[in-house]
């Protein structure tokens, strides 16, 4: 919030210290040449009544003028909110769908951690590659930005845990031991998911099973919160 204020004033008092010249500007330039014109004897071309014809005409354009440089200014900065709140959107949704298939990725590695007859698990895990940038774009509106940073570091070590078991399994598969990745899912899934979750009867799944995220029931408070934000962001 303190970030959004901040901007939004940057973008505001160059224009309102530019109003209060323009409108100073205004003000003494019809004084001044009451001074000089009206209130006193010089001699000039013009009488009084064509000067004061003058004055309105310079009052009348000078007044559009503002009016025209005041709704290109609105005009511009219109577009340019809209054109944030689109890039907010835009990346939001990418970390949405990011965080939700990691979390429904991991859901399956823990059952089948759980239950070793469920083997409809992710063997890679995929994220976008500008996941730091995407979440920097939404950070000024997204409380929970450090919540997200840690979230995507628990599934990028599941995910690189799972890098190495395929380059190990494509050498030899004998070699290869399941216990660093386990530990890895099993500590992180008890950092994102929920008891009820947790403690579920895993025999209950088969290979068949839809396995998808629900996120009322499978994540605990803190992820669902990270989630939730995410998805009013995209759906804005």
């Amino acid at each position: 919030m303190k970030k959004k204020t901040l901007k939004l004033l940057t973008i505001i008092s160059p224009t309102i210290i530019s109003l209060i010249i323009i409108s100073l500007v205004f003000i003494a330039i019809p004084l001044l040449m009451d001074y000089f014109l009206f209130g006193n004897n010089f001699s000039t071309n013009l009488n009084n009544s064509e000067w004061s014809g003058f004055l309105g005409s310079y009052i009348g354009s000078l007044i559009g003028a503002i009016a025209t440089i005041a709704g290109v200014w609105y005009g511009f900065h219109l577009d340019s909110k809209k054109q944030i709140d689109s890039e907010i959107r835009e990346n939001s949704l990418i970390v949405y769908y990011d965080l939700v298939l990691g979390l429904t990725d991991l859901k399956k590695l823990y059952i089948n951690l759980q239950n070793d007859s469920f083997t409809n698990i992710p063997t890679k895990m995929f994220f976008s590659s500008e996941w730091i940038k995407n979440v920097a774009k939404v950070s000024n509106t997204e409380k929970n930005t450090g919540e997200i940073y840690k979230l995507y570091g628990d599934l990028e070590s599941v995910c690189n845990q799972l890098k190495i078991k395929n380059d190990i399994m494509a050498v030899d598969p004998k070699i290869y031991d399941n216990e660093k990745l386990n530990i890895i899912v099993s500590t992180v899934s008890e950092r994102v998911f929920s008891n009820k979750f947790l403690t579920s009867i895993k025999e209950d799944y088969s290979n068949e099973s839809d396995i998808s995220l629900n996120v009322d029931d499978d994540l605990n408070e803190d992820t669902k919160l990270v989630i939730n934000g995410l998805k009013k962001l995209k759906d804005k």
